[in-house]
């Protein structure tokens, strides 16, 4: 049967469509924060997660693409004066209002909750980290991970795959998700297949460029971590960044970087 074959749906068959493809997408969040951690959605994955506990039964994605390309990243949303937030299309009184008091709510909890983050130093500790998190990594994806002064985490910042991992496109965003994040220190993480080499020698040359890229931004990359199936590879930890060592100076990591215990 051709398209011009089948039977028109009707509006209310259309309309209970859209809903149950929200209601489902609604439903895969929900099990991925259960069974996941938050630190494994993107910034406006967790915004349309809050919109969705203010506005049921809608589809939020757009709205929360909106909020975070306006403020750039989920604090600065849930920290943006009332009036700001109702410039936004999409914004009621009654979200901004919503929004408003979750920041309040996370400003208080992480106040109390600092000692309570997760620590990313060591290799042990990244390890640790993505050991519960390689399924959801599709290679080649790749990932950069942004502590703050206290090395606890910032945020988990997933790198378009449309593009190789050295690309420039995806040195600016990293440029602008750790700026706006104000991190401290960043590591990179790079997901192969487990058949895939590690590191060629034209990619080191471009992991040079991503040292001196991050180092300009005064946000040392602590490590470059490379996760073939359940295998993980520190670069810092065992190759020591040592092909560092012909670049100038400003691309070299701290010594206290490289040191295991």
């Amino acid at each position: 049967m051709g398209d011009f074959d089948r039977p028109a749906t009707t509006g209310r068959e259309g309309d209970n469509l859209a809903l149950d493809r929200i209601l489902g997408h609604r439903m895969r969040q929900r099990e991925r924060s259960q069974n996941g951690s938050w630190d494994d959605f993107q910034n406006r994955e967790i915004l349309e997660v809050l919109l969705n506990c203010a506005v049921p039964r809608q589809d939020m994605s757009d709205l929360a693409f909106r909020l975070n390309n306006r403020f750039g990243g989920v604090m600065q949303v849930l920290t943006a004066p009332r009036e700001a937030l109702l410039g936004v299309r999409g914004v009621t009184p009654a979200v901004a209002e919503w929004l408003a008091l979750t920041g309040e709510l996370a400003a208080a909890y992480q106040a109390v909750g600092r000692r309570d983050r997760i620590r990313l130093l060591r290799f042990a500790e990244v390890k640790s980290f993505l050991t519960p998190r390689v399924s959801w990594a599709r290679p080649p994806e790749n990932w950069v991970l942004y502590t703050d002064f206290e090395h606890g985490l910032l945020s988990r910042q997933p790198l378009p795959v449309r593009d190789p991992w050295w690309s420039q496109d995806n040195m600016r965003q990293m440029v602008q998700d750790g700026t706006s994040l104000q991190a401290s220190h960043a590591i990179l993480v790079l997901f192969r297949r487990p058949d895939a080499p590690r590191l060629s020698a034209p990619e080191r040359e471009r992991l040079t460029g991503i040292c001196q890229t991050f180092e300009g931004i005064q946000i040392p990359l602590l490590d470059c971590v490379l996760v073939r199936g359940a295998e993980m590879y520190s670069m810092n930890l065992h190759a020591r960044f040592d092909f560092l060592r012909e670049a100038p100076k400003s691309a070299f990591l701290h010594e206290e970087y490289g040191r295991e215990g």
